[in-house]
This record gives C-alpha cells, structure tokens and sequence, in this order.
C-alpha cells in the first residue's frame, strides 16, 4: 500500500541522524519533534495557499487521508497544523498488522507544522479560554482527556472547533467510517461548514463534486480547512489506496 510522502529534501535528511546522536536516555515523543523542528528550520517551504484562499490545513495526523492531506500541503507550501492525540498517536502498520502507537505520526510531517498535542494541560487551558456558551459544549471533553488524553476524538472535535470549515474525504463502501461519521456530527453540532467528497472505484475523482467543493470553499470564505477521512487499515474494505486517492482528490479541488 502507498502512503503520501513530502520530498525528501536536504533537511528532511538529516532527521534520522538528529534524532539518533547524543541519545542518553528515553526521550518523549514531544521531544523528539522539538529536535527534529529546529533541523527543519533550515529547508521550510515559504507559505503560500491554496487557490488564494485556504492558508492553513488542519488534519488529526492519523494515516490514510489524514497523513496525505499533510503531505501534500507542504509539498505546496501551504501551512499545516491541528490537534493530534497525546503522544503524537497514530496508526502504524508493522508485522502485518495495523496498530495504535504513541509517536505513530512520522517525524518529518509533524517537524514541518504547528501540532498541538491533546494533553490534559492543552485541553483544560484551551477550553478555558473560550465563551461560556462554548465551553458548556466543550466540557464532556474534560472527563475524556482526563481518562485517556491520547483519545482520537479529542482531536477530532477541537480540530472541527477551531477551523472555518470541514472537509471529508471519504468512499461509498460504506460511505462514511466510524472516525467521520464523528466529524460529520460535530461540524452539525457547532454549526461548522462541511463538504463530503465520496469517491467510487468507478469515479477515483468527482469531477462534479469536486466543483461543488470549490464554490464551498468560495461561499463559506474558508481560510483554515480541516481535512479528515478514512485511516489505512481501511483501504482492505474499500479496495482503494486511500492516501493515493486524497492526493489526487486535492490535486483537482486545488487546480489553478
């Protein structure tokens, strides 16, 4: 199976090298990204957006649509960024399995953008801040993060909060998994644009939807998207590459 990839550029090199000099002992995964940012610094792509319009992509960093939409981004020089689970949890697939792992969104992706942890600290002060009418949504969140901050869902629902709009990336088989059909209900719950983009492997890329998708995009005057969809462990049931097909799917919505 394929999964979106950024190039490899010179910086993007050295990572693996950073990380493993001057080892004295178990770091956190924290940790890690912080040394792998600062090698980064010296190869940042410039900012720039999509179609004059959408300057920043927010994504959970899960596998699948998620760890692609990332990818391509950057590869763009769009900004990227978003609440991931504590620990930088991801999907990982090794041994012929896919699992969960702490540390499971790669290192070059999260170095390159604006990732914020959903530790008990981050949650509380970020729920905190906001009105009294969004913090009385927010508070079923407080029991979650405290029962297990690396909780999916955490992510999910602040990444709907704090962006102009939700884009889900998603096939017709069935036409929407647990983690979006989550997304899906939390956009209706704070009454946040979305747009749902079903591919087919008959119709890889919507051409009809997609230019749905792009008047969205104009009417809801989205600025920081947020892009969710299926995980990898997903793509046996669709019998689609799912991180091929996202890309080609922003290829098109993102067309000049």
């Amino acid at each position: 199976m394929k999964s979106g990839v950024i190039p490899r550029a010179a910086g993007v090199m050295l990572l693996s090298n950073a990380l493993l000099s001057g080892c004295s002992g178990p770091r956190s995964a924290s940790d890690m990204v912080s040394e792998a940012r600062g090698v980064v610094e010296m190869d940042r792509y410039s900012a720039g957006s999509y179609l004059g319009l959408v300057d920043e992509v927010r994504t959970g960093g899960q596998s699948g649509v998620d760890q692609a939409c990332m990818a391509h981004a950057i590869a763009s020089g769009v900004p990227v960024g978003g609440w991931v689970p504590a620990g930088f949890t991801a999907e990982v697939y090794s041994s012929g399995l896919y699992h969960d792992q702490s540390g499971g969104i790669p290192i070059d992706l999260l170095a390159r953008g604006n990732f914020i942890e959903t530790t008990e600290t981050n949650v509380l002060a970020f729920i905190e801040n906001q009105s009294e009418e969004l913090r009385s949504l927010l508070e079923p969140l407080i029991e979650k993060v405290q029962k297990n901050p690396a909780d999916p869902s955490i992510r999910t629902e602040l990444q709907v909060v704090t962006t102009d709009g939700t884009l889900i990336i998603t096939t017709d088989s069935p036409r929407l998994t647990d983690g979006t059909v989550i997304m899906e209900g939390l956009a209706k719950k704070y009454e946040k644009p979305y747009f749902i983009i079903t591919v087919s492997t008959e119709d890889l890329v919507p051409q009809e939807q997609i230019a749905d998708a792009r008047v969205w995009l104009t009417v809801h005057n989205i600025h920081s998207l947020n892009i969710g969809g299926p995980r990898a462990s997903h793509e046996k049931d669709f019998g689609l590459a799912i991180s091929q097909v996202a890309t080609q799917v922003l290829d098109e919505l993102f067309r000049e």
